[in-house]
């Protein structure tokens, strides 16, 4: 009775001391992951504090940086191997290269802005096409598109059909139908929605046209072409 008395007081200790450390080192184990999440949240806000997005319109353009006038304010903006660039036309994203970036070209940024040396670095750069909306009766016809009088524009000379995705024509009726690339005619008055793509010098690309064929308008309006 005597020495199960003693071992049960040896033993005894030992699992107290055992139960302590388990808890002990439980408790320092979940400290220690409470301070990893609290580190990693801050860095997420910190990253999310300093992600901006800009709109505007492209004033210089160097070997990777952009100059961007953004509500009157100049953005400078980096880019590098990981920034993303598209185009978006008719809703369509398509891959761009920096390259392909123009002065004056409308365009979305969006990135981490460093307050110390006040550059947005980009991780997209989205490219807005301009838009131009004109009239004008054709007066030349050929495989790679026609030519209106008035000209668009004055460094216009030609609007391609190919990539036209709206094509309407007034009938005798005044009602309008659907047309086809191959309908406009020399002498019909057309009005066009195209943009002025910068791979193709001196033309201009529709989207959209309608057609009124020549007759059954006498008098057709001279329209002045405009960007939008």
């Amino acid at each position: 009775m005597a020495t199960l008395l003693i071992v049960s007081l040896f033993i005894s200790p030992l699992i107290v001391l055992a139960a302590s450390t388990g808890s002990a080192q439980t408790a320092s184990s979940s400290a220690a992951s409470d301070l990893l999440n609290k580190i990693t949240d801050k860095v997420a806000q910190m990253g999310q504090a300093g992600k901006r997005a800009y709109s505007g319109k492209i004033r210089s353009l160097g070997k990777t940086s952009i100059n961007l006038v953004s509500d009157s304010t100049v953005i400078f903006v980096d880019t590098n191997e990981a920034t993303k660039f598209y185009r978006l036309k008719s809703g369509i994203r398509t891959n761009l290269d920096f390259k392909n970036l123009k002065v004056n070209d409308n365009v979305n940024v969006i990135g981490i802005y460093d307050e110390n040396t006040k550059t947005l670095t980009a991780k997209e750069v989205i490219a807005k096409i301009q838009t131009y909306a004109f009239s004008g009766t054709i007066t030349t016809v050929s495989k790679n598109g026609i030519v209106l009088d008035p000209a668009p524009k004055d460094l216009i000379n030609l609007t391609d059909l190919s990539g036209t995705i709206t094509m309407y024509k007034l009938d005798s009726k005044n009602n309008l139908t659907k047309a086809k690339v191959t309908d406009p005619g020399v002498g019909d008055y057309i009005s066009i929605l195209g943009y002025d793509d910068a791979t193709s010098p001196n033309v201009i690309t529709a989207l959209k046209f309608i057609l009124i064929p020549q007759g059954i308008l006498t008098n057709t309006p001279t329209a002045t072409p405009s960007a939008r």
